[in-house]
């Protein structure tokens, strides 16, 4: 009696085409996932670079007095002060906690239109700062317009 079975050559390529079927859908999922990761760390950046401009613009717009310091930026409001700290390879928010934003400041910071950098312990309404994050130059202008109760105090 003949028993009817599978040659070793038709095994052979079945298990083989199997193998290619695997490893073409190992490597399909191994892209999707470093695309997601790279839009993740992008979605990330795009994220703190707009936390960091809202916080800023909050700031600057409620300032009662805005000073330049050697380290960075010093707001001053009624109830409290808030300081910015430019260091490397980050930014500090200084309040009551320390917020961290992951951005490289470019050297030239232009405190005001005319592209003079004040001395420190300068008070100014206009800034324009050139921030890098990720080999992505980020600007941020902020200008303040006060009142004429601001300068007739």
């Amino acid at each position: 009696m003949r028993i009817r079975a599978f040659t070793i050559m038709e095994i052979t390529i079945a298990l083989l085409l199997s193998t290619i079927l695997i490893m073409m859908c190992y490597e399909f999922f191994s892209i999707i996932q470093r695309e997601i990761a790279a839009q993740k760390r992008n979605s990330d950046d795009r994220l703190e670079e707009l936390m960091f401009r809202k916080y800023m613009e909050t700031d600057f717009y409620n300032a009662k007095g805005i000073y330049l310091t050697d380290s960075g930026i010093v707001i001053k409001s009624d109830t409290m002060e808030i300081k910015y700290v430019f260091q490397d390879s980050l930014i500090l928010r200084k309040q009551i906690r320390v917020d961290s934003f992951k951005f490289v400041p470019i050297v030239q910071e232009y405190w005001d239109d005319s592209l003079k950098v004040y001395e420190s312990g300068s008070i100014f309404n206009r800034l324009n700062l050139k921030l890098l994050q990720a080999d992505k130059e980020i600007s941020i202008g902020l200008n303040r317009i006060l009142g004429s109760d601001v300068y007739f105090k």
